[in-house]
């Protein structure tokens, strides 16, 4: 998840993402079938994986209740200036027809009267997220009802086939690439040769995406994005200084310790890629305190990546993100290696 994630800010797929995490499992067998995180980002993400209960087990049919997670985040969501927003799936089976009503008083509290139709959930989450399947091929003779049942309710378009389950990460990040016009299909498999992909991957992938990149050549992919993106957060880089004294002194003696020992081969280097390539370093690689190019990039809880010794020097008198001004739930801080990768990428370049 921390390469999902991270993957999403360098590439700038998505501006401010959040993420809900949902495990789902099978209502008439299972006594966990729907798990739901809150919306977060960072590390935050990754504390919620955690708290997930991987029961196991299975009813021992070809269904799994998929519906739930239709039915909770079609009705239970509240999003505020979301601007493209993404339900993505996975699995490799079909889901039930209908939600009992006990079934939904037991899970959801709510005392319905008849039962609740599937289709009709799926299709009230198709009007409120970018909806996808990501679908692994069923192990028995009932793939063929499997697979209509999903291409009827989503459309073969976005119903991703893949075979090996490390590649869900990769079509993920490509299905929002190219839903949010960050790439073409030829763009974001430069993307994943850039990171080090294999060519198998790159094929499968490539082969899961094809019917939806023509769709959206063919403008018949029906897109979910908000009419008012004035509305919307502003961009990392838009947000105001608040502490910009604060952060500047910060600076200062930052370069003030440096002066009295000799910087690091790495950070020399640095220095003069950013002064030859001024105009060709990305934003995302400059720390936003010192603003020099990253050297040891670490991210806070809020999902930002500083230079470990700038972040380090600030949380060491402040409770709040530099960036945002708003409150760290805590001070961890995480290595950001999928960053620092590219650094060295960029740098080799």
């Amino acid at each position: 998840m921390p390469m999902f994630y991270g993957q999403i800010l360098v590439q700038k797929y998505l501006v401010d993402p959040a993420i809900s995490i949902c495990a789902i499992g099978d209502a008439y067998s299972d006594e966990c079938p729907l798990q739901v995180s809150n919306f977060s980002q960072g590390m935050d993400i990754d504390n919620l994986i955690a708290k997930l209960y991987l029961e196991g087990g299975g009813g021992g049919s070809y269904f799994e209740s998929y519906e739930l997670g239709a039915y909770f985040y079609s009705m239970r969501t509240v999003m505020q200036n979301t601007e493209i927003p993404f339900f993505f799936l996975t699995g490799d089976e079909a889901y039930y027809d209908k939600i009992p009503c006990d079934q939904a008083k037991k899970i959801f509290y709510t005392d319905v009267k008849t039962e609740i139709k599937s289709k009709d959930r799926f299709d009230l989450l198709r009007k409120k997220y970018n909806v996808f399947l990501i679908k692994k091929p069923y192990e028995g003779p009932n793939e063929v009802k499997i697979l209509k049942q999903w291409t009827d309710t989503l459309g073969a378009e976005r119903v991703l086939m893949i075979k090996n389950p490390k590649a869900c990460i990769d079509v993920m990040l490509g299905a929002i690439a190219l839903t949010t016009g960050a790439r073409d299909l030829e763009g974001y498999i430069g993307d994943m040769r850039t990171r080090g992909q294999t060519e198998e991957r790159i094929s499968e992938v490539s082969a899961a995406l094809k019917l939806y990149w023509e769709s959206i050549l063919h403008k018949t992919a029906h897109l979910v994005i908000s009419d008012s993106l004035e509305t919307v957060n502003p961009r990392i880089e838009s947000f105001p200084r608040t502490n910009f004294k604060e952060i500047q002194t910060l600076v200062d003696q930052i370069a003030k310790d440096d002066s009295k020992s000799d910087p690091t081969k790495e950070r020399k280097d640095m220095s003069i890629l950013k002064n030859s390539y001024k105009n060709d370093v990305p934003n995302e690689f400059l720390c936003p305190i010192t603003e020099e190019i990253l050297v040891d990039p670490v991210m806070t809880c809020d999902g930002h990546t500083y230079e470990r010794k700038a972040i380090e020097a600030w949380l060491s008198n402040h409770n709040n993100s530099p960036v945002t001004n708003l409150p760290l739930t805590n001070k961890n801080l995480m290595p950001n290696v999928v960053l620092k990768n590219l650094i060295k990428s960029f740098q080799k370049k």
